[in-house]
């Protein structure tokens, strides 16, 4: 299943992670072009205080 999660904020990226490992595609969307480059690049959030992966494996 495809979800879209707005915001990866605290809330939004734990959101997308627990999505994500669960199996399904995810699309998080951000403000901030920093955070955004780092998701796509290194499925991290670094502005999170809990550093979450959103690899799906």
């Amino acid at each position: 299943m495809k979800f879209a999660v707005l915001g990866a904020g605290q809330w939004g990226t734990t959101f997308a992670s627990y999505l994500a490992k669960q199996g399904h595609k995810i699309s998080i969307w951000a403000r901030e072009k920093e955070i955004v480059e780092d998701i796509n690049k290194k499925k991290i959030n670094n502005a999170c205080e809990f550093r979450y992966s959103l690899f799906t494996e």
